[in-house]
């Protein structure tokens, strides 16, 4: 789950399908995004979406069944987080 975290909050360019108008060049342009914790929770919640939307003609929902590993610390930072808590839900399939 480390890994899965650092992914999330890592700086990404946005795709060519995505572009934002540049209001200092007047352009069309490609930009960086990025997510990150000012101030840290006493309790983390995180929840992992294990459901990708797939844009075909059928336009369905993708279950993703990777396995993820469950660490008993996750470190954002230099904040650490004990896991203490897990609930697993399952559905039909």
């Amino acid at each position: 789950m480390q890994s899965m975290l650092d992914d999330f909050l890592k700086e990404k360019q946005t795709d060519e399908d995505n572009l934002w108008d540049c209001d200092n060049c007047n352009k069309r342009v490609q930009p960086f995004k990025f997510s990150e914790i000012l101030s840290p929770p006493r309790h983390l919640c995180i929840c992992l979406s294990r459901l990708e939307y797939v844009m075909t003609p059928t336009f369905h929902l993708l279950k993703k069944t990777t396995k993820v590993e469950i660490e008993p610390m996750i470190s954002i930072g230099m904040f650490t987080y004990d896991l203490y808590f897990i609930v697993v839900h399952e559905g039909k399939n």
